[in-house]
């Protein structure tokens, strides 16, 4: 789990109970790979959604057995939310607006596109890992992407005006 401004991030070891930590500068997102051997993590975290300046932005990805650091995808800007995707994609969102897609595997920049909003909270793929959904802070709409081109699809407005943007999104198969 992310701590936000602790300078660690905390896991369960669900066979002893026992809580480890990894040391980091603070964190927002988190998602471990889909074959449960990387955890991805989003440094360093914001304060009051303003750019800090004390550690380098990016995405740590760390060994999940060992808790050790393997590798730091750089940003320009700080990443929050983080998802893997079924195609073998991990994206993230930087603040200002902007959706990074990186291999799973090489960890190499595979794409990115400019999003809508400037302060993502949310991003969720379709199980086929073909389309991703993104909710920010200031928007009650929440971004529909084909990630094979790129590009926006369509908006879907949640019609909560005046009230803050999604923080959480689920995806519900229609049988």
């Amino acid at each position: 789990m992310t701590n936000k401004e602790a300078p660690f991030v905390s896991f369960v070891d669900l066979d002893s109970g026992e809580v480890e930590k990894i040391s980091l500068p603070g964190s927002e997102g988190l998602e471990v790979s889909r074959d449960g051997k990387r955890l991805y993590v989003a440094a360093p975290y914001l304060e009051n959604g303003t750019e800090p300046v004390r550690a380098a932005p990016g995405i740590r990805v760390f060994d999940a057995v060992t808790g050790t650091l393997e590798t730091l995808l750089p940003t320009e800007h700080p990443v929050l939310p983080i998802h893997c995707t079924a195609s073998g994609e991990v994206l993230a969102a930087e603040l200002g607006g902007r959706l990074l897609a990186f291999s799973a595997t090489s960890h190499e920049l595979l794409g990115s596109m400019d999003l809508r909003t400037d302060f993502p909270l949310a991003i969720l793929a379709a199980p086929d890992g073909r389309i991703a959904f993104v909710s920010g802070a200031a928007s009650t709409e929440v971004e529909v992407i084909n990630l094979q081109t790129r590009t926006l699809v369509t908006t879907l407005d949640t019609e909560a005006a005046g009230a803050a943007g999604g923080h959480g999104l689920a995806y519900v198969p229609v049988s």
